[in-house]
């Protein structure tokens, strides 16, 4: 058709455009030549279609089937099944012939040849059909060293305990290191502050505080003041492990971590001023507004990378506010006290003819109280998982206070109150060992304390009961104190050595536990 097209219009061509007759036969053949490569050339850069269909028993589909074309120059083309266990390769023309394979889990392998390609036409659909196939898995055998005894320095909860973890976790940020705020938390707790802004007395059960316990790092602590960052506290009411004894109330448990390979520091600064403090006009003659700066922080990390390890918290804060006394108050403060103002007169000038000075060199102006303190733990060669491994750690703190007007009130004249300082340090070394599943852990340590109150008057205490009448017709009864303190003269020293070691194994299952404690 071509050819006859061709000839037809070289014929319609005018007679001086023709050419010569050789000239015409030459193009109709190179013109026939083209017209049989034109097919030809189309087919070979068509890709090669390789399509089937991939069954299990039954003729069911498998979907996810691997099918991989492998051509001869071992170049591979691979697919997967459909839901409906179709499948479709496309690979360049000319590669053939084909060793088409399908794999499936669970099933034997199979692999076919792919047939030729026919002329003018797609590659014929190859099928296949998998038999199942049993595996066999490889025998697998796990080795692990069974779980050793915790230390007794780490977090651990004993068996039947009731209590709190991380309480100090439970109160806002502005009160984070407040011991007494924290314990507050704790239900059937009856928490009583103590004003010189040391440990609270904690009651259990309706129990007295002595029937209480505190401990450091599982040892005996004496201390009256610890920092408010980088330990962990745990209040204990109740146990039935009868190696934590020697309280029958609330045991508190303060822990100070070892360190680790990473270096952590921590800064904590708290302000309180006055002009953030709204209170009444009375209020505020009585002391309630005052000036508080805390500044606490830990340090923890390596001295040697794992070998020797550090970890300290400590604080600093002191806190101001009016010296408030008995001849400082003013009229409407005294009247909300039940003392009336000619009272306060005639009082102050009957103590003068007795020779009991209102006042003397040694009262401040300011109630003032500094206090500090710090913990620092070194570890040799631990286990940061506290379940394995040989530890030896030194512990050492200590604490100061320095109280200026803490026996005043606005009910005594000034020179009844008097200062009060105390100090404690506590040192504690704790070596851990296992000897085979044994664990035995020894423990001693030192602590001592001293505090120190000092009275701004040597003289004897008087109590006067005193009846006011004031100008609206209102009464009022008080009781006021003059002359020196009867409990702000006194100096108490205290020190202990308390040794303690525990020897834990337990069964192979875990399930029960033997211990002896030596303490």
């Amino acid at each position: 058709m071509l050819l006859t097209s061709l000839a037809s219009k070289f014929d319609a061509m005018p007679s001086r455009t023709k050419f010569p007759s050789l000239t015409t036969h030459a193009l109709l053949a190179v013109a026939a030549a083209v017209a049989i490569a034109i097919p030809g050339v189309a087919r070979a850069q068509a890709p090669d279609i390789i399509k089937g269909h991939v069954t299990g028993p039954n003729a069911v589909p498998l979907a996810g089937a691997a099918v991989t074309a492998t051509a001869r120059d071992r170049s591979a083309h691979a697919a997967r099944t459909d839901a409906s266990g179709a499948y479709a390769i496309s690979a360049p023309a000319g590669l053939g012939p084909y060793a088409v394979t399908v794999t499936h889990l669970g099933f034997k392998p199979l692999t076919k040849p792919a047939p030729e390609p026919v002329a003018g036409a797609v590659r014929a659909d190859l099928d296949f059909r998998l038999d199942p196939a049993v595996q066999l898995l490889a025998p697998i055998t796990t080795r692990a060293q069974r779980q050793r005894v915790q230390r007794s320095d780490a977090d651990r909860v004993g068996v039947g305990e009731a209590g709190r973890d991380n309480v100090a976790g439970t109160v806002g940020a502005d009160l984070s290191g407040d011991i007494t705020s924290a314990m507050a938390t704790v239900p059937g707790l009856l928490v009583t502050p103590d004003p010189n802004g040391g440990l609270p007395v904690i009651s259990a059960f309706g129990l007295a505080g002595d029937q209480n316990s505190l401990t450091l790092n599982g040892m005996n602590f004496g201390a009256g003041g610890v920092p408010r960052d980088g330990l962990v506290l745990r209040v204990s009411s109740s146990t039935y492990d009868p190696g934590r004894g020697g309280f029958s109330g609330v045991q508190t448990s303060l822990r100070l971590p070892s360190g680790t390979n990473l270096v952590l520091p921590s800064l904590h600064i708290t302000y309180e001023g006055r002009e953030f403090q709204g209170t009444q006009p009375i209020s505020s003659q009585l002391g309630n507004q005052y000036t508080r700066g805390i500044l606490s922080g830990s340090l923890s990390g390596p001295i040697v990378e794992d070998n020797i390890y550090y970890s300290t918290s400590y604080q600093v804060g002191r806190r101001s506010s009016d010296l408030v006394s008995l001849s400082g108050v003013n009229a409407a403060s005294l009247q909300a006290l039940g003392i009336s103002e000619d009272s306060v007169r005639r009082l102050t000038a009957v103590a003068g003819q007795l020779g009991i000075p209102v006042s003397n060199g040694a009262v401040p102006s300011d109630r003032v109280s500094t206090n500090g303190s710090f913990l620092s733990r070194f570890d040799w060669a631990p286990n940061v998982s506290s379940r394995a491994g040989n530890v030896l750690y030194l512990l050492a703190g200590g604490t100061f206070s320095d109280n200026s007007g803490a026996r005043s009130g606005a009910t005594a004249l000034p020179s009844h109150g008097g200062d009060t300082r105390n100090w404690g340090a506590q040192l504690q070394l704790n070596s851990s060992r296992f000897i085979g599943n044994v664990l035995n852990e020894g423990n001693v340590a030192f602590v001592a304390g001293e505090t120190t109150n000092t009275p701004y008057l040597f003289l004897p205490d008087a109590r006067i009961l005193v009846n006011s009448s004031f100008t609206d017709g209102t009464a009022g009864s008080a009781t006021v104190r003059v002359g020196g303190n009867a409990g702000a003269e006194n100096h108490a020293h205290n020190s202990s050595v308390q040794l303690r070691d525990e020897t834990s194994w337990f069964t192979m299952n875990n399930r029960h536990q033997f211990k002896v404690t030596f303490d």
